[in-house]
């Protein structure tokens, strides 16, 4: 029986009004040993944001009674929140194994195993959910997010489809079905849930993967509103504050040199960290100081490690809370916070909302707007993100004086022949490496418009899915091209294997909405053309500014009839295609591309410019 000491306690507690509840609760325990009273406390400690405590709090509830199922299921709630995933498991393994009858149980349990990355456990966790309730729509909707990830496309949108059944009205069940239709190139479901995606992301009723939204719509007004509405929830997830206390409050640092900080989960074996090390490595270290802040796992990569030195100083942050990473920033005195993540997977907003930094800006992991108030810039340039689109954003758009993609020195590779890579000896090869998720129903068609004109050609695409690739020549076998025309490429074990294999392809083919952008930067690098089509949002324009960038900008075509016109062109007049590719491997220094040391030196001086705003600059 509650005290009534207790009992006002939680009536304050449901009100908010955590600290007068928080000072009954301990009021309350002084006369009661009570494990009810400190899980309730532990609440309010975590409500006040004293996340330490709580977990201390439920310790000592689980001391007074170890079977309490309770303490042990909120307790690894905030583990997890708190990114402390192999305790948080623990704490679910605890919880089942006193009351396996409970489904939400398992459900939670899957969420962790799904974040440590292991799927065919979660997947086990979620079934055993659904045999205890089959009519749970969260655990229909996290099994079709799980096997979404799992690249298991077909199942996924079963999955998906259950939830709705069961709860029509499910927030981001939706946006798994999108994005499980997008992957697994199901066209004609894509084309029915476009406008139905539409209307309910502007209503505000749906949310949708920022990135699929990228894909699905060249729609910049939409994908401000996707990426608003997918910050809301990873605040919420996060159990951010809604305006936590700044940490930084207008100090001006003067330090010799200017503390760069760059955080992200992709500073390993990723493209981003592939495309940004050439930054890091070509930084003023006379005037620039630098940090990495690694929120991912080590991956034990080469790349890792070439990343992790090319930093001044270089931080392994991944387990830290949202909080605690913010004030790691804040101690470090660093001057300009760049986001490195954007609204991708392992993205860490809280730690922004904390305000750490004098200067905070966001580049190159997201192609859009982060919907955060408490994002500074957005490192852009006049082609991906021309300012009459600042209404769009909702930080300041900030442009680079050419591209905004990270410059490079083009590698030097060894020959290949064709054979080498299963393509045929002769013929013409069209080539497009993005990701097949981007590949759209009109690209498509267009595409085998051009196998039909010229003859002998064959389309290389990359192959990350056996499902997906026989899905592809029905695909093409159903618009009367043999399928055998499609020729798919395999991962390949190095980077410079892959960019190797570029040299046997003669035309590399863009997508849209969403362009290429590292497969175009990896094109390019090759000396191979690339023909773009440019459209409306940042996504739709990134293989654009690389093409400028590397002075290709008449590959740039603004409609689909262009876009089809050029490229068979192009296949039909060799000695123009031979001139373009030497223009490629000609001097790189002539092209802002190929020019990394000054690409640095433009960032730089965009750095300074953020300070010189805030006064942090003497």
């Amino acid at each position: 029986m509650l005290s009534d000491l207790h009992r006002r306690g939680i009536e304050l507690h449901k009100l908010g009004r955590f600290s007068e509840a928080l000072a009954l609760y301990e009021e309350a325990l002084i006369t009661r040993r009570s494990t009810e009273l400190h899980c309730d406390r532990a609440l309010a400690l975590w409500e006040l944001g004293r996340s330490e405590e709580a977990i201390e709090a439920y310790d000592t509830a689980i001391a007074i009674s170890p079977a309490s199922v309770t303490a042990h299921y909120n307790r690894a709630v905030m583990l997890y929140r708190l990114h402390r995933l192999p305790d948080a498991l623990a704490g679910y393994d605890r919880a089942v194994s006193l009351r396996a009858d409970l489904p939400f149980l398992w459900n939670n349990r899957a969420g962790v195993l799904q974040a440590m990355g292991r799927y065919i456990e979660s997947l086990q966790s979620l079934d055993q959910a659904l045999k205890l309730d089959a009519n749970n729509a969260r655990a229909h909707y996290n099994r079709g997010a799980l096997l979404l990830l799992m690249e298991r496309y077909d199942e996924a949108i079963a999955a998906v489809e259950d939830a709705l059944r069961l709860n029509p009205n499910h927030p981001e069940a939706l946006g798994v079905l999108a994005s499980a239709a997008l992957k697994s190139c199901n066209w004609s479901l894509v084309a029915e849930l476009a406008p139905l995606i539409k209307t309910e992301t502007m209503a505000g009723r749906v949310v949708l993967s920022p990135l699929m939204v990228l894909n699905c719509s060249d729609d910049p007004a939409l994908q401000r509103k996707s990426a608003e509405l997918n910050l809301a929830i990873d605040l919420a997830t996060a159990h951010a504050p809604t305006h936590p206390k700044p940490l930084w409050h207008g100090e001006a640092y003067y330090h010799k040199r200017i503390r760069v900080a760059y955080m992200s989960s992709d500073l390993r074996e990723h493209p981003v960290g592939a495309n940004a090390l050439s930054l890091f490595k070509n930084h003023d270290r006379r005037r620039f100081e630098t940090v990495g802040l690694f929120t991912g796992q080590d991956d034990g990569s080469v790349l890792h490690q070439r990343i992790a030195k090319a930093f001044d100083h270089f931080h392994y942050v991944a387990d830290s809370s949202d909080e605690a990473i913010a004030r790691q920033i804040r101690e470090m005195e660093v001057d300009v916070l760049i986001d490195l993540n954007g609204q991708t997977h392992g993205w860490r907003p809280a730690v922004y909302a904390y305000r750490p930094a004098p200067v905070i800006a966001t580049w190159l992991g997201f192609s859009g707007t982060m919907g955060a108030e408490f994002i500074d810039y957005v490192i852009a340039d006049a082609v991906v993100a021309p300012l009459d689109h600042q209404k769009f954003f909702s930080e300041r758009i900030l442009h680079l004086p050419n591209s905004y993609w990270p410059a490079f020195t083009p590698p030097s590779l060894r020959a290949i022949d064709r054979d080498q890579v299963g393509l045929p000896a002769s013929g013409f090869v069209f080539a497009c490496f993005n990701n097949p998720w981007k590949i759209g129903a009109s690209q498509f068609d267009a595409w085998m418009r051009l196998l039909h004109v010229v003859p002998h050609s064959v389309l290389w695409l990359r192959n990350d899915n056996e499902a997906l690739t026989r899905k592809l020549r029905r695909e093409a076998n159903s618009r009367g091209i043999d399928p055998l025309r499609l020729v798919f490429a395999p991962r390949t074990g190095t980077l410079e294997d892959h960019l190797a294999r570029h040299q046997a392809a003669d035309l590399f083919l863009d997508t849209f909405p969403y362009n290429g952008h590292t497969t175009t930067a990896d094109a390019l690098a090759a000396g191979r053309p690339v023909v773009t089509m440019k459209g409306i949002g940042f996504a739709s324009r990134v293989a654009a500014s690389l093409l400028r960038s590397a002075g290709l900008a008449d590959l740039i075509t603004e409609t689909l009839r262009d876009y089809e016109e050029l490229a068979s062109t192009l296949a039909r007049d060799l000695d123009r295609l031979t001139m373009l590719r030497k223009q490629l491997i000609a001097p790189h220094q002539n092209a802002p591309l190929f020019a990394p040391s000054k690409f640095a030196r433009d960032i730089e001086a965009a750095y300074i410019g953020m300070l010189e705003k805030v006064g942090q600059l003497g």
